[in-house]
Order: structure tokens, then C-alpha cells, then sequence
């Protein structure tokens, strides 16, 4: 990622969900997730005195639940789509992480590049990119991504040590 022509940290997209090269706008949006979580069934006292009875040996159950939380992340959209208020779904943003194959919707992983399609995780980078994008908000300029799909050949050499071969550059203006 090169935010105003300086090199601030790689990126790494899922090999097939990626997202078109072109502009779009990035702003903080609530992105809301769902997880799977098991949890413990608890027995009544009557099932447990059914269960001593029969010299049964206590076995844990378990159930599926999904749950939602929320979390405001810089998000990816349109150029021209309006900024929702609201918790969505199904939108790309940019998050800290390692890889990018349990990405979804065209979500952009960033860190420090460690080979072809890994990046270490990095939270105070990812801090300082949200921090630069609430300021440039807060002072009312526009904060654009510019998706770059450069061939091997044309990336400039400057950014040959830090990108991976054959990856996506991504222009933060």
C-alpha cells in the first residue's frame, strides 16, 4: 500500500475474491460479523438426578449459536455510494491479519509483506491507517483507494523488495 507516493505497508487479497482495479471510496463504516460460538447446554436439576440414578457419566453438551458483534472499520466502496450509518453486512474493508484466504466481499488483509500472499499481523499499523483516514475526513477531504492491477514487469523498482511478485498494488490517496 503507497499512501501519497511513500510505501506504508503491503496488502494481501484473497486469490479469487479480489476486487477489480479502479477508484473507490474508503471511509469508516460499522461492519457487522457473525461467528459461530459453541455453547455448553446446561442440565436441570431433574436430568441430573435422572442421569445419577443411572450411574450415568456426566457428559458436556454442546450447541451452535451465532453471534453478532460489531466493529467500525475503514470500508471500501463505490466512489459514489453514500456512507452508511447503520451496521452492514457483506461489505470489503481493510483489517490486520496474515493471510488472505479467509477473507470475503473483496476485503484487502495489511501488514508488514513476508512472502507471496502473507503479511505479519500488525494492529498499530492498521491504527495508524484508521487514524490518517479520520483525519482526513475530519478536515473534509476525500479518501480514495486506487486498485492497480500492475504486471510484474511495471511495478516501479522502488517497491520490487517489498511487494510480493504478481500482487495487487493498492494507492491511497
Amino acid at each position: 500500500m503507497v499512501i501519497n507516493g511513500v510505501f506504508f505497508t503491503g496488502t494481501v487479497e484473497h486469490p479469487k475474491k479480489y476486487m477489480a482495479a479502479g477508484r473507490y471510496k474508503v471511509a469508516p463504516v460499522p461492519i457487522r460479523f457473525q461467528k459461530k460460538i459453541e455453547v455448553e447446554i446446561k442440565e436441570t436439576e431433574e436430568e441430573k438426578e435422572k442421569n445419577k440414578d443411572k450411574a450415568k457419566k456426566e457428559e458436556k453438551k454442546f450447541k451452535i449459536e451465532i453471534v453478532e458483534e460489531v466493529r467500525t472499520m475503514p470500508a471500501i466502496m463505490e466512489e459514489k455510494a453514500r456512507v452508511p450509518k447503520k451496521p452492514v453486512l457483506r461489505k470489503p474493508f481493510f483489517t490486520p491479519g496474515f493471510g488472505p484466504l479467509a477473507l470475503k466481499y473483496g476485503s484487502i488483509v495489511m501488514g508488514k509483506s513476508l512472502k507471496t500472499g502473507l503479511v505479519a499481523y500488525n494492529e498499530e499499523r492498521f491504527q495508524e491507517f484508521c487514524e490518517m483516514i479520520d483525519e482526513a475526513l475530519e478536515k473534509k477531504e476525500k479518501v480514495t483507494l486506487v486498485i492497480k492491477d500492475w504486471g510484474k514487469d511495471e511495478i516501479p523498482k522502488e517497491y520490487m523488495i517489498v511487494l510480493p511478485v504478481n500482487n495487487l498494488n493498492h494507492t491511497v490517496k
